[in-house]
């Protein structure tokens, strides 16, 4: 998943943080919901496996984690 962030919502990266940036990038391991929150926007949750799995960084273990997108035309 590549999602533009022009306004580095994403930010600040951790040192050798994946996915965080101008260029917003999601590590799915294991989607666990795509929930419709209305309107254009969705919640997408990320389950990384935790504790034994990596995410943002490699070799470190990472929780869940939930974005929001807004998706355009979505109704």
């Amino acid at each position: 998943m590549r999602v533009a962030d022009p306004h580095g919502v994403s930010t600040p990266a951790r040192p050798n943080e994946y996915g965080v940036g101008k260029l917003f990038s999601f590590p799915l391991q294991s989607v666990e919901s795509v929930l419709p929150l209305g309107g254009d926007r969705v919640l997408v949750a990320n389950d990384n496996n935790f504790p034994g799995n990596d995410g943002r960084i490699p070799g470190r273990a990472d929780d869940t984690e939930l974005i929001v997108l807004d998706v355009p035309g979505l109704r």
